[in-house]
């Protein structure tokens, strides 16, 4: 176990962290069938190479579950799938106790810009986008009550040839105002499929006291 007593400082320590968590979530996920890549890109394929969890689970689940599991191990308690107040019938991915005094919210989503083993255009990839936006929605609706401050993480694959765009991402960013940070990372994967994975994470604090960066 990581022990992390000290609470994050600012928005960009707990951007850093994410996205430091969501590199090692990717690296824990080797290929299977010798190389075909999983990754965060198809991460069920990692924990169930048998096929069976992936008819019954998606890779964004996969990633919450993983996420908290990896808070829990340095120390954080988190839990996945939490209700949200006055939302009956939304859950939150990832609430977790940073060492506020009210707990941190966190959803994630992510956009594949195409079928990289067919070569084809996502169909879905805007909706992905939409149901990202809609994450901005949830976690715009917590007060001081609740939560200390929220993240979003949407998780996007692409090829530098035909990149997900700022365009793209201004279905996500209607909701976001000033007082998010934003930092991302990027990296390729190689492989039968080659693509690059790339991790926004966008983080506001609740508290009106709190401007820091």
């Amino acid at each position: 176990m990581h022990e992390t007593s000290t609470p994050p400082r600012t928005l960009d320590d707990i951007n850093c962290m994410v996205i430091q968590m969501m590199r090692e979530m990717e690296a824990e996920a080797g290929p299977v069938d010798g190389d075909y890549p999983t990754g965060l890109w198809w991460y069920v394929g990692h924990l169930d190479r048998g096929g069976i969890a992936r008819k019954v689970n998606n890779s964004e689940i996969a990633w919450s579950r993983r996420l908290t599991e990896m808070f829990n191990a340095r120390g954080r308690s988190a839990v996945a799938e939490q209700r949200y107040p006055g939302l009956a019938r939304d859950r939150c991915d990832c609430v977790v106790d940073l060492g506020f005094a009210k707990p941190w919210w966190i959803e994630m989503k992510g956009a594949w810009l195409e079928v990289f083993d067919r070569g084809a255009p996502n169909q879905a990839f805007t909706k992905h986008l939409h149901a990202t936006a809609h994450d901005v929605d949830k976690l715009s609706s917590l007060t001081t009550n609740e939560a200390v401050g929220i993240t979003l993480i949407l998780v996007g694959f692409d090829r530098s040839e035909l990149p997900i765009t700022t365009k793209d991402l201004d279905i996500v960013c209607r909701g976001i105002s000033p007082c998010w940070r934003m930092k991302s990372a990027a990296w390729d994967v190689t492989g039968r499929l080659p693509f690059r994975t790339i991790v926004w994470v966008w983080s506001r604090w609740l508290e009106t006291t709190r401007t820091g960066s």
